[in-house]
């Protein structure tokens, strides 16, 4: 069967840096500075966390762990034994739902052993005639690697998390090698999902081949965390993450797409545009600092920071990120601003506003690419210097196939970013982000001083005509 293929790869200690240090590193304890008992803490996100097991230890979280005081932690996986308890999978679910995480409001945590998750607990990729189970949870950890000797297998598998990534905005935070070489394809090589690595950049990294549409060389990661291993960054993601659902959830006021402003997922929760899959990892690309001043240190006492972010050529994407760092370092403090920003529609869509947008924001467009080929928004700088951050995100398409054959074929849409000085009524390219295989576009540039300027999404014209949906997330810095 399908579950003795699975190998999987445990990843080191969960850290080698004094994590204490981190929420002041990627911008927690300023955020509590700002919010105070306002703050969001991840209440009422329902999450789920997967674990290997082995021959010596369980999946499941030490229950008894007073980190899960008045927590409701959920064997998913039964009748497996419960203990003994997995250490790998406490240290997870501490720093993801436990009462120090960055989401300590976390309630329920459902728990799975990783071959059950990926098979009949939930993901259903041993039986092609069934999708994936709906349930309510909006966030998973996997701070695991692995991979299956059958290329056709891990392709189902990938194929599955992405649809499900965007038809249920179940959003799933994923681990990523510890060292500088070709990430495994479990289960980084998704589309959908957002991956975690580490702030000394000693990562793995890009993707291999294994289809027309799941090809090689895309980035990987999306963002870091300033923590000694992917199994440490990964949950810390997966706790910010659930502070900006929080956030996008209990504030529908966020989002105002004058055609869409919710979707529901297959169990009927109500998901507004500002807790989006796609809106979610735009504002944490869009909101991570490409150059850090870290209080957090590694092993060795050397200091973790990103000091030379794109700095050589061969370090730079094609989508314009890092390929170390991906967007660069976790800032929940500024990825919930952008948040808090609210939904800020394109001129195409919202013409009274004329596409004017404020200096941090997001965007979620649920039709573009066929009658409405671009999207346009429009800013100005004051006196002083400043920069802009802007991450364009959108999911791959996976078609639901036939009755008795889960998943169909997979669609990959090619959307461009540009940046666009203006004068009067000409305008000038200063940036542009077009990969040809990535599903974001990013920019980061210094801007000049009271200037006006266009960001444009355009729908490459190379492709035949599709409609389909992204979000754009942004902050405009002065520096």
């Amino acid at each position: 069967m399908f579950k003795h293929l699975v190998i999987f790869i445990f990843f080191n200690a969960l850290s080698s840096i004094a994590l204490a240090d981190y929420k002041k590193d990627i911008g927690y304890k300023l955020l509590i500075q700002e919010l105070g008992s306002k703050t969001p803490t991840g209440k009422g996100v329902v999450v789920a966390q997967a674990e290997p097991s082995g021959k010596n230890s369980a999946y499941m979280p030490n229950i008894e762990n007073p980190a899960f005081k008045n927590k409701i932690i959920i064997d998913q996986s039964s009748p497996l034994a419960l203990g003994p308890y997995s250490g790998h999978a406490t240290g997870s679910g501490k720093l993801f739902f436990g009462n120090n995480a960055l989401a300590k409001g976390i309630k329920e945590a459902n728990c799975y052993s990783t071959n059950d998750w990926l098979t009949t607990g939930y993901l259903n990729a041993d039986r092609r005639t069934l999708e994936p189970k709906a349930v309510n949870d909006r966030i998973a950890n996997h701070s695991w690697i692995g991979g299956v000797e059958n290329e056709s297998t891990v392709l189902n598998i990938l194929k599955r998390i992405d649809w499900v990534i965007n038809r249920d905005e179940f959003i799933q935070a994923v681990g990523i090698k510890n060292n500088a070489t070709t990430n495994s394809p479990m289960l980084s090589a998704a589309f959908n999902v957002i991956a975690a690595g580490k702030t000394d950049g000693k990562n793995g990294r890009s993707t291999k081949l294994l289809d027309t549409t799941y090809v090689a060389g895309r980035t990987r990661p999306h963002l870091v965390v300033p923590v000694g291993t992917s199994s440490a960054a990964t949950p810390i993601v997966a706790s910010a993450i659930a502070l900006l659902i929080e956030t996008g959830h209990n504030n529908p006021e966020l989002s105002t797409d004058p055609e869409e402003k919710y979707t529901k997922n297959r169990k009927g929760d109500m998901i507004f545009n500002a807790e989006r899959s796609e809106v979610i990892k735009a504002a944490l690309m869009a909101g991570a600092d490409k150059k850090t001043n870290n209080s957090t240190k590694l092993k060795d006492d050397t200091l973790n920071n990103i000091t030379d972010y794109r700095g050589e050529q061969k370090y730079h994407s094609t989508n314009g990120l890092d390929i170390r760092y991906g967007a660069g370092q976790l800032n929940i403090h500024n990825s919930y601003k952008i948040i808090s920003g609210g939904e800020q529609n394109n001129k195409q869509d919202h013409p009274e506003n004329k596409g004017a947008i404020s200096k941090y924001g997001f965007d979620y467009d649920p039709s573009f690419g066929d009658e409405s080929k671009t999207s346009s928004y429009f800013f100005s700088t004051d006196s002083s210097p400043s920069s802009l951050s802007v991450s364009l995100v959108w999911n791959v398409d996976i078609n639901k196939g036939k009755t008795i054959y889960f998943p169909g074929k997979s669609k990959f849409y090619n959307l461009n970013l540009s940046l666009y000085s203006l004068n009067g009524d000409s305008k000038t390219l200063v940036a542009e982000s077009a990969s040809e295989v990535n599903n974001s576009e990013n920019i980061s540039i210094m801007l000049e001083p009271n200037s006006n300027y266009l960001i444009q999404v355009n729908a490459d014209s190379k492709q035949a005509p599709f409609e389909w949906d992204f979000a754009i997330a942004w902050q405009i810095t002065n520096s």
